[in-house]
């Protein structure tokens, strides 16, 4: 977020802290020449009575990026194993604008392998709540395994509020795909050598049958469609 209040300042500073300029906040403007909102929502506070303590600093990052999101790549069957790209989407929250031909760095690491790491050029400036997506030329190569985890970070030297500029431990699941013919497996110490995805619906079920059981107690019953084909 572009605004850190409540943090705690040195003692030194603590003494230094001056009563808010509420005329001066409501007449700052942004990148576009609008009312600031960060200002105007700062007036306010001071407006309402609400105190701040000695000791306390409100800070603005005025070059705010964080992180939004991991647009692709995403959960699925029968990924492909050589490429995927990976595309990350992150947005300006600071209190002007970054103009275009701003660069940046953009990075990924895949299950805690070697960091991929690009330098991204803004095409056109960034005011506050704009977003901007960006693929990497570095795809990635995905295993087969429910437990793939993606980590995706931006690296921007002004911008000193980094709490919101990494998304740890996104979870990418390849999972082993049926083939046919092919054996599903439920007993035993080993891990099923193959998944199914199943989706309910009327003429459709799947579910565990004691009457399906070739070993054991239980075996899995579906009715309804045919999977083999609707892959």
């Amino acid at each position: 977020m572009s605004e850190d209040v409540g943090q705690v300042s040195s003692p030194a500073r603590a003494h230094d802290a001056q009563p808010l300029d509420v005329r001066a906040l409501r007449s700052a403007v942004d990148g576009r020449g609008q009312q600031s909102e960060e200002a105007l929502d700062l007036a306010r506070v001071a407006e309402a009575g609400v105190p701040i303590a000695r000791g306390v600093l409100v800070r603005f990052d005025p070059e705010d990026l964080g992180l939004g999101d991991i647009l692709s790549p995403f959960s699925g069957c029968f990924l492909d194993q050589s490429s995927l790209p990976v595309q990350v989407q992150f947005g300006f929250f600071g209190c002007d604008s970054l103009p275009a031909g701003e660069t940046l760095e953009v990075s990924y690491r895949l299950n805690n392998g070697a960091v991929v790491s690009e330098s991204a050029t803004l095409p056109n400036t960034l005011y506050r709540g704009d977003f901007f997506n960006y693929t990497f030329n570095n795809q990635a190569l995905l295993p087969v395994s429910v437990g793939n985890e993606l980590d995706a970070w931006i690296t921007y030297s002004p911008d000193y509020l980094m709490g919101n500029d990494t998304i740890m431990g996104r979870v990418v699941s390849n999972p082993i795909p049926v083939t046919y013919p092919g054996k599903v497996t439920f007993e035993g110490g080993m891990l099923a050598l193959d998944s199914i995805y199943t989706t309910l619906a009327k003429e459709g079920n799947v579910f565990l049958s004691e009457d399906a059981a070739r070993t054991g107690s239980y075996g899995i019953q579906m009715t309804g469609g045919d999977f083999i084909s609707a892959r």
